[in-house]
This record gives C-alpha cells, structure tokens and sequence, in this order.
C-alpha cells in the first residue's frame, strides 16, 4: 500500500486541502489536484460581498486587492504571472502556478472561485429533440387562447 504524501507535499505552503479547494468549483477543484506546478492556470475569483459593497470606492478595493496580491506572492515567493481586476463587479481574474493559486483561495476576501476553462458537459442539452420536418412545428402548432 503506497503512503499518502504529507499536505505540504500535494499543497505548498501547508495549505490542508479541504479549506484550500472549498472555494473553488470543480473544475477547478480538478486542476489544482492534477497540474504540474509549472504549469499555469487561469482563474476567476469572486470576492466576498462586504469586500465588494465598496461601490462609492472601487479604487480602495482595488488598492485592498493589490495588497492581497502582494501578501499571497510573499507566502509562496513569487507574484502570479498575470491579473486583471474587474473591480465595478468584484471579480479577478489571476494567471498563477497552482500552488499561487492554492494560496489565492486561502484568503477571507476571495468568496468563490471557477476556473476559466470548463469541461464540454456544460452544456445544457435540449430536454427534448424535435424533428424540424415534422407536422408539429412550431409554425403549425396552435397556441393557447385566452
């Protein structure tokens, strides 16, 4: 039976996984658990509604999640990559190795966050097929009444 490695190991920093992923949707969740660490990942994070419900100063919440950004590059040594903020909505999005971003979702302000590529099955299938040459389209279908 192989050993399971220590939580420094599978999580930089001595994150424990469950409050390291408890944010994060399960593609991302998916990523995180898979990527090499040199490999980047892109993200979006959603922050928490009183970081957000500064809409009288956004520069300030921008000026706070510089100094998040800041604070999550000197745990892991190094900045992420890339980061746009979107700070009329509260949102941010971050190019960083996963153990970054394992770092990024350890912090109170960030709310949620998805990956931005997702899986194919998202996509809402129609609930039922119709065949667009039969008798019953829509063209010829009667409508309620009132």
């Amino acid at each position: 039976m192989a050993a399971t490695p220590p939580a420094e190991a599978a999580f930089p920093g001595g994150s424990d996984p469950p409050s390291a992923l408890r944010k994060a949707d399960q593609a991302l969740q998916a990523l995180l658990e898979t990527a090499h660490e040199d490999k980047e990942i892109e993200v979006a994070c959603i922050f928490s509604a009183r970081e957000t419900g500064r809409a009288d100063a956004p520069e300030k919440f921008a000026a706070d999640v510089d100094g998040m950004l800041q604070k999550v590059a000197q745990r892991v040594g190094y900045p992420a990559s890339r980061h746009s903020l979107l700070k009329n909505i509260g949102c941010l999005a971050v190019t960083a190795k996963p153990s970054y971003i394992r770092a990024l979702l350890d912090q109170d302000e960030v709310a949620s966050a998805m990956a931005n590529e997702q899986p194919q099955e998202l996509c809402i299938r129609p609930v039922e097929q119709r065949n667009p040459d039969s008798s019953e389209s829509l063209s010829k279908r009667s409508l309620p009444r009132d």
